[in-house]
């Protein structure tokens, strides 16, 4: 089975031969488009209202929410994205911030920002005398997008890689 791609509309950030657009998500209640911006570690959010003419209805600056690091990936749904952030600090975990992208001044919502964590354990390897690979740690945070207060996160964490 073939697939064809035809191209209806494009979208160019200026930035070229560096890093721009990375992950994209589509809301289709808002006809946006978010995308993590490498090139400024914010969200940028493009109206797909007419899919030919792509247009930056706004950026997300994360720093102005208190939220500090790099965004890693972003999923929305029904105006509702989330967005998480790696920590400064490869050892420590990120957050999740919940943000109302339909809201004239997107703000966080729901309760403070969960666990994102892709973090590394390299200063533990180290202490302990692991000869190669990082240890990491994964969390999943699920949340309802009607009640915030529903939320839940699991983590699994890997101890030692590669001894």
């Amino acid at each position: 089975m073939a697939i064809e791609l035809n191209l209806i509309g494009r979208f160019e950030t200026g930035v070229f031969d560096e890093s721009a657009t990375e992950i994209s998500a589509y809301d289709a209640a808002s006809q946006s488009l978010l995308q993590i911006n490498g090139d400024t570690s914010a969200i940028d959010i493009l109206s797909l209202a007419d899919p030919a003419n792509p247009t930056l209805t706004r950026s997300l600056d994360l720093e102005s929410f208190g939220i500090t690091g790099s965004p890693t990936s972003v999923a929305v749904q029904d105006g509702v994205a989330a967005v998480s952030v790696a920590n400064e600090e490869d050892e420590l975990p990120g957050s999740v911030v919940f943000v109302d992208i339909n809201a004239p001044t997107p703000t966080p919502i729901g309760p403070p920002p969960g666990v994102a964590e892709m973090a590394t354990a390299a200063a533990n390897s180290a202490a302990s005398g692991a000869a190669s690979g990082a240890a990491t740690a994964t969390a999943a945070a699920t949340t309802s997008a009607a009640s915030m207060a529903a939320s839940a996160v699991a983590t699994a964490g890997v101890t030692q890689v590669g001894a």
